[in-house]
């Protein structure tokens, strides 16, 4: 045992304090009983709800229904789920079922109306708020894709709009430009010469193109694509549009007191503030175009002869001359500046 020397000079003994022994834990107290319908995670309830619900989503009403009959075998007492054979049959109105085929155009009118809240709300009863819009996505997809197969990318909807519309109206902007860039160049080839009578609204498509365009995220061909459609006349305007930069130049028209429809005067203003330069598809009006298509004429002429150095100062002095007499006298200022 160890010794040590104390201060007064003797030697004593370390004893080493007892060792306690530690004290017992506590028993540990039983699990709770395993709920058997959640042993497996993975394939629980709200598993098989989300199955149910990307059925529903994909317009397959034979797996909504495969769905729900295995979510009654496994999980009695899912009220959620009461109303899924009402989704299949929404789905069959939707785009038909074996034995029921739908034609083309009720799968396009039947695609239109799922737009509207109260036709979701009847067709598809207590369907959860947050799988409408991928129903309707889906839906418009379907129409679409059997549309274009059958009539081709230039096909239109019964209202006249271009099928692409169709896309961008459900959240489809992708999709849409691809659509509308392929009815436009197949409606070129088809008349000869863009911008010829045709059963293809033109100047509508560049306008819905030009929305998808930025709803895609590339804003930089949004505004010359939207200009194409003012050339061409009879271009949407607000409230359809949520592209900044051309509901800016809208404005911007608007606070000139241009004469109405202010989307004529779009590819004029979009020059002479610098956003683009009107080229060749400014050129060549019609006969009977108003004075802001005559007037995108002439600038993109200048612009074409300034570039070239074909204009000298005699020229140049007669170009905005002829230019300031089309031009309301707001716009004579910018003109002047050019």
């Amino acid at each position: 045992m160890a010794e040590q020397l104390t201060i007064f000079g003797l030697w004593e003994q370390l004893v080493a304090p007892p060792v306690e022994e530690p004290a017992p834990s506590p028993p540990l107290a039983p699990p709770p009983p395993i709920d058997p319908r959640q042993a497996d995670l993975l394939s629980g309830p709200q598993t098989m709800r989300g199955a149910l619900e990307a059925a529903c989503e994909a317009l397959d009403a034979p797996a909504v229904l495969a769905r729900h009959r295995e979510l009654n075998e496994r999980f009695l007492g899912q009220r959620w789920a009461d109303h899924a054979p009402d989704w299949a049959r929404g789905i069959e109105w939707l785009v038909g079922a074996p034995g029921a085929a739908l034609s083309l155009d009720d799968q396009i009118d039947r695609a239109l109306a799922l737009r509207r809240d109260e036709e979701v709300a009847r067709r598809f009863p207590s369907l959860p708020r947050y799988l409408a819009p991928e129903l309707r996505a889906c839906a418009s997809r379907r129409a679409v894709q059997r549309l274009v197969a059958e009539r081709g990318a230039a096909a239109c909807l019964p209202d006249g709009e271009p099928a692409g519309w169709l896309l961008l109206a459900t959240g489809d902007a992708a999709g849409a430009r691809s659509l509308l860039a392929t009815a436009l160049a197949t409606a070129a080839v088809a008349d000869g010469r863009e911008g010829a009578a045709t059963t293809f609204p033109a100047a509508r498509a560049w306008s819905w193109l030009a929305e998808a365009e930025w709803l895609a995220g590339d804003p930089d061909a949004a505004l010359p694509a939207y200009c194409r459609a003012c050339l061409l006349g009879g271009a949407v305007t607000e409230p359809a549009l949520s592209c900044e930069p051309i509901l800016d130049l809208l404005d911007d028209a608007a606070d000139l007191e241009l004469p109405e429809p202010l989307g004529d005067w779009v590819p004029v203003l979009a020059d002479l503030r610098g956003h683009l330069r009107l080229g060749a598809e400014a050129r060549d009006p019609a006969p009977d175009a108003g004075p802001a298509r005559r007037l995108a004429a002439e600038l993109a002429d200048y612009r074409a002869r300034r570039a070239t150095g074909a204009l000298d100062d005699s020229g140049r002095i007669a170009a905005k001359r002829s230019m300031a007499r089309l031009a309301p006298p707001s716009l004579r200022k910018l003109l002047q500046a050019i």
